[in-house]
């Protein structure tokens, strides 16, 4: 977290590991749960807040996992600069449109909708 603010960049992306088939991570899970077979059964669609047998290689339980990752989206896209630097920059009612729709969402996002 500390970094990614130090950095400003303009958008983040984060998400929980996932061990992907074809990877050595992917073997290493498949030797302890032989269940995630050729890996076809993970919901891609959840990839940002679900973790997939994540405690092969973590101690931290699955919710505290996603609960983290909303935080720190919530630490970089709700801090007061970010937010007035994002309006600094619209144009137009459009672009205002535009922002807000995907602030909107990211609001859903992070207070756990999806």
């Amino acid at each position: 977290r500390k970094f990614i603010l130090e950095i400003r960049p303009t958008i983040i992306t984060c998400g929980i590991c996932t061990a992907y088939p074809g990877t050595q991570l992917f073997e290493q899970v498949r030797e302890k749960h032989p269940e995630i077979g050729d890996g076809s059964g993970q919901d891609i669609s959840r990839l940002h807040l679900n973790s997939f047998f994540n405690e092969v290689y973590t101690a931290l339980p699955p919710e505290s996992l996603s609960s983290w990752t909303r935080r720190l989206y919530r630490a970089f896209y709700f801090r007061p600069s970010y937010l007035l630097g994002w309006l600094g920059r619209i144009r137009s009612w459009e672009e205002f449109k535009r922002v807000a729709l995907a602030g909107l969402h990211l609001f859903s996002f992070v207070r756990g909708g999806d």
